[in-house]
């Protein structure tokens, strides 16, 4: 499945990894985006694709746990390079620019339309509702609303199961 993510839902996924326990997150919906990134690691399985401006911003988090980082996206996220036509993705960029006004969220799209990706996972609430209905051939959702949308019932197997030394092979929280 061609899913990528942008700068915030790559924040939530290094969040939850990092020594996360939900019963310690006070912040509600950022709870659930946060438990939804691990699951649709392990119960979707796949690797979440990172465009080419997603990986700048992430390199300028100030605070990432640097060696976490590298691990995450050495075997949890696709870096692949992408053969990106320039013009095009201004074009489209520009186009979004008329109805959101943030650079990089409408580069973000212009990229993940050009690499045909399907499904964008965010959680900026804005980018959504403005954007989702410009995009062509892909469509922005948070990743609860994502996870959601498999309808996996409790005591479901998850497609990747951690290994024994994976932090997350005696962990609870994560599983449905």
């Amino acid at each position: 499945m061609n899913i990528c993510i942008d700068s915030n839902t790559i924040t939530y996924l290094f969040d939850a990894i990092n020594n996360y326990n939900p019963n310690n997150d006070n912040d509600n919906n950022l709870r659930n985006e946060r438990v939804a990134m691990i699951r649709i690691r392990f119960y979707v399985g796949g690797r979440l694709r990172i465009l080419p401006s997603v990986r700048v911003e992430i390199n300028k988090i100030p605070d990432i746990d640097k060696w976490l980082h590298h691990i995450i996206i050495a075997n949890w996220l696709d870096t692949r390079p992408c053969n990106l036509n320039d013009q095009e993705i201004l074009n489209r960029k520009t186009y979004f620019l008329q109805f959101h006004n943030k650079d990089l969220d409408c580069q973000i799209l212009a990229e993940a339309e050009a690499t045909r990706m399907k499904i964008l996972l965010s959680c900026d609430n804005k980018f959504r509702e403005r954007l989702d209905q410009k995009a062509t051939g892909i469509t922005i959702i948070s990743p609860s609303e994502f996870f959601s949308s498999f309808k996996f019932q409790p005591g479901a197997q998850p497609k990747l199961r951690p290994l024994p030394s994976n932090p997350f092979y005696n962990l609870t929280w994560w599983r449905i």
